[in-house]
C-alpha cells in the first residue's frame, strides 16, 4: 500500500470520528437531570462564538461579541439542558450518557462532548475578547515602515 493511500485512510478516519465506537448491544442512556447538573454545574463552556458559565445555582452567564447576557439554565430528566436568557426564546439541547461521559444527542445520534472547564472563566475570556477587539492594526504605510 502506498504512503498516500495510508495517509488518506488515516485522515478520513479522523475526520469521520464523532464519538466513541459503540459495540453491538451498547446503548447510550438518556441523561437525567442529576447527570447534567453534575457535568455542567460550576463550569465554563467554550462556544463557537463566545463562552457560557453555568453556576451551580442555575444562573447562566453568556458572553458573545463582547456582550454579557444573563439568564438561567435548567436540566430535566428527559435529557434536556435548556438556556433561558433575557430577550430570547428558551433553547434546549438533548444529552445522553455513555461510559460515564455526557454527549450531545442530535436526532437520536450521539454527537460530541461539550467543551467544559471547571470554574467561572468569564472574566478571563471577556478580558481576552476586549483586548482582541481593541487591537489596532497598522495602516499599509505603518506596516512598510515597521518592516
Amino acid at each position: 500500500m502506498r504512503f498516500e493511500t495510508v495517509a488518506l485512510c488515516l485522515f478520513a478516519a479522523l475526520v469521520c470520528y464523532t464519538g466513541p465506537a459503540l459495540a453491538q448491544g451498547d446503548v447510550p442512556r438518556q441523561a437525567q437531570a442529576v447527570d447534567l447538573i453534575d457535568r455542567f454545574g460550576d463550569t465554563t463552556q467554550t462556544l463557537d462564538d463566545g463562552v457560557a458559565y453555568y453556576s451551580s445555582t442555575g444562573v447562566l452567564l453568556v458572553v458573545r461579541d463582547g456582550n454579557l447576557t444573563k439568564g438561567r439554565w435548567t436540566a430535566s430528566d428527559n435529557g434536556a439542558l435548556c438556556w433561558e436568557l433575557e430577550s430570547t426564546d428558551p433553547l434546549c439541547r438533548d444529552y445522553v450518557v455513555f461510559e460515564d461521559n455526557v454527549y450531545r444527542s442530535e436526532g437520536g445520534v450521539m454527537a460530541g462532548q461539550p467543551n467544559l472547564v471547571a470554574g467561572n472563566l468569564l472574566a478571563e475570556a471577556a478580558s481576552a475578547l476586549a483586548y482582541a477587539n481593541s487591537a489596532v492594526l497598522f495602516t499599509p504605510d505603518e506596516t512598510r515602515n515597521f518592516l
